[in-house]
């Protein structure tokens, strides 16, 4: 897994502690959230198919955000299957969706 300087800022972890993988990406979800955007990521992991998903991450200090995920399956020049993908905070359009 590979993460760049945003994806660590969106999820606040720091750079040099490396992207989150598995179990402590499930552990940042929150409870509402984890078990449905679990469930669809390890199905296009396993299906080889596209994963889009809409969920919330806990950040330490107990606030949460609203994330937007969407990734496509890639399989690279030596056989190796990845996610290739991209998570947006869609916190402020909740909010104002909310509002209205």
């Amino acid at each position: 897994m590979i993460w760049d300087s945003r994806m660590h800022e969106l999820y606040g972890v720091p750079v040099e502690q490396g992207p989150l993988e598995g179990a402590e990406w499930m552990a940042m979800l929150h409870p509402g959230d984890r078990v449905r955007a679990a469930k669809a990521l390890q199905s296009a992991e396993r299906n080889k198919t596209h994963f889009a998903s809409d969920f919330r991450i806990v950040l330490e200090d107990g606030t949460f955000k609203h994330i937007r995920a969407l990734a496509s399956p890639f399989t690279d020049a030596q056989g190796r299957d990845w996610m290739i993908g991209v998570n947006w905070n869609v916190s402020e359009d909740v909010h104002l969706r909310e509002e209205l």
